[in-house]
């Protein structure tokens, strides 16, 4: 599938390391995302009127996007998001974006909102694109 994510193995430097690898990719992106996290049992075990526990927080997610360009047949693929997973050690496709030539990608947050803007580029005959 357009959206699978390859993942291998390298040694760098007497260290090992993992790789990843997908169709078409012109730019990766990684970023992190606030996510809400259960409370920690002691504080689900807590009374809820003491004041000391919150039942929910935020924790950082990894997140890494791919701006897919071409790949030999098409400009037209699908950019993706994939998150991490702490539970299957792996990242996984969390959003597909519909893109023409995509070329860029950048990651912000304005007044408390996370956005992910995406550049394109050429289409396969034209660099006037509306992105």
């Amino acid at each position: 599938p357009e959206d699978q994510l390859h993942e291998g193995q390298v040694t760098l430097d007497g260290a090992l390391a993992k790789t990843l690898s997908a169709r078409g990719v012109r730019r990766w992106h990684f970023f992190q995302l606030p996510v809400k996290v259960a409370a920690p049992e002691s504080c689900q075990e807590a009374s809820a009127t003491d004041g000391t526990c919150s039942a929910q927080g935020l924790a950082l997610r990894t997140h890494v996007a791919a701006a897919r360009y071409y790949d030999s047949r098409t400009h037209e693929l699908n950019s993706s998001v994939y998150r991490w997973s702490s539970e299957t050690g792996r990242f996984e496709l969390h959003q597909a974006l519909p893109t023409i030539g995509a070329w860029g990608l950048a990651s912000f947050e304005l007044a408390g909102m996370s956005y992910l803007v995406v550049a394109s580029f050429f289409d396969g005959s034209s660099r006037k694109l509306n992105t």
